[in-house]
């Protein structure tokens, strides 16, 4: 059986989010025709090896690096030098890299600005390399640079980042590595070069039973609380569509780290509740139903869609988050950049949820049974790796 070297900066936990998730999806199914050899970092004190093997009995061995304290200073240093942080936070994980990479098959290396910081520092330029990508990194730095005040100290950083970010993938696409995969088709044009896979690598499995579905009054949003374009995304749901819904209807707002700018936009407001971090997210899921997901400001696939729909959640969005993927307006969510008509969609959907709920299920449940089914998600890693 042949071997891989799986490197990521994520703890493949399948019930953490949606990052580890997609991780957590393709490693099971690589470990079905692979030997998986799993090299990952943890923000945690302790390496949470015992977890992350108990999670994934499939794993053939597992190594784990803790991160070290970094502060801002030496965070803005390394920007200011267009360098990665991770060169002061895991020396000790590049050296197990360069030991151990020569008796592997493939080596697998997830987001493309961590892959370009192991790629570089352990050598591995040759054809067996595959880099994963799950967003277009540089796009992040320089969306949150634009939206920041000048009055923010933090702005300097952000440009400093976009900077660096941008000359590192520019670098990670001149190692000429033949295979690159992605989560979303759109992403092609943004990256040269390699053979292009498209690999969402996640588990859909719709439920059809709609006997416990009720008329639901709350609406639910899920994400990072402290990121600009979801901020962003939720100001103009709350400014401009909220206001046009029937006062009954109350807002969810679930995820880690809300900001004092949310806080802010929402504290006058009786009809919208802040539950913060979600610890279970199966079980979060399972008790809402109606998401919504506006965003504006797109490169990368929106994992927080493929999450949701693979919990079976009904999503209302806006047009940019669904391109990309299989999913299509009306027939496995409903999606509009216009206030009103997204305001209409929502009374739409509460009024019609079952009848809703089970089309959509029933479509999702035919793209997991085709393009996305785990039998041909395998197949064509499988293939791309046989050709490296």
């Amino acid at each position: 059986m042949q071997k891989i070297l799986y490197l990521t900066p994520y703890l493949p936990y399948p019930n953490s989010r949606a990052a580890n998730l997609f991780i957590s999806k393709r490693i099971s199914l690589l470990a079905k025709r692979f030997q998986v050899h799993l090299v990952s970092i943890t923000n945690g004190e302790k390496p949470q090896h015992t977890e992350t093997t108990s999670r994934h009995p499939d794993l053939t061995s597992c190594k784990i690096f803790t991160r070290k304290n970094l502060s801002l200073i030496s965070a803005l240093q390394s920007a200011i030098q267009q360098e990665h942080p991770f060169n002061l936070l895991f020396p000790e994980m590049i050296e197990y890299v360069k030991r151990k990479s020569a008796n592997f098959d493939y080596i697998l290396i997830d987001h493309s600005y961590f892959a370009e910081y192991v790629i570089r520092k352990a050598n591995l330029h040759d054809s067996k390399t595959v880099v994963i990508y799950h967003n277009i990194e540089k796009d992040y730095f320089k969306y949150i640079y634009h939206s920041t005040s000048f009055k923010n100290p933090k702005k300097l950083y952000y440009l400093l980042s976009y900077l660096a970010t941008k000359k590192r993938e520019r670098e990670l696409e001149s190692y000429k590595l033949n295979a690159k995969w992605f989560l979303s088709e759109t992403d092609y044009e943004f990256v040269q070069g390699g053979s292009k896979l498209y690999t969402p690598s996640i588990k859909f499995t719709p439920t059809l039973n709609d006997e416990e579905m009720q008329i639901t009054h709350s609406i639910n949003y899920f994400g990072q609380l402290d990121n600009d374009r979801n901020i962003d995304g939720l100001q103009w749901f709350i400014s401009k569509v909220l206001p046009l819904l029937p006062k009954k209807v109350v807002f969810q707002i679930a995820g880690r780290n809300p900001s004092n700018r949310l806080k802010q936009m929402i504290s006058t407001r009786n009809n919208i509740k802040l539950i913060g971090e979600i610890h279970d997210l199966q079980t979060y899921f399972s008790q809402n139903k109606l998401f919504i997901i506006p965003l504006f400001s797109t490169i990368g696939v929106q994992t927080k869609l493929f999450e949701s729909l693979s919990n079976n959640a009904l999503i209302i969005c806006t047009k940019d988050v669904a391109r990309g993927t299989p999913f299509k307006n009306n027939q496995h969510l409903l999606e509009s950049n216009e206030p009103e008509e997204y305001a209409n969609l929502i009374v739409h959907a509460m009024q019609n949820f079952n009848s809703l709920y089970s089309k959509f299920q029933k479509n999702i449940s035919e793209i997991s049974s085709n393009e996305l089914s785990d039998k041909q998600l395998l197949t064509d890693m499988e293939t791309n790796l046989d050709k490296l």
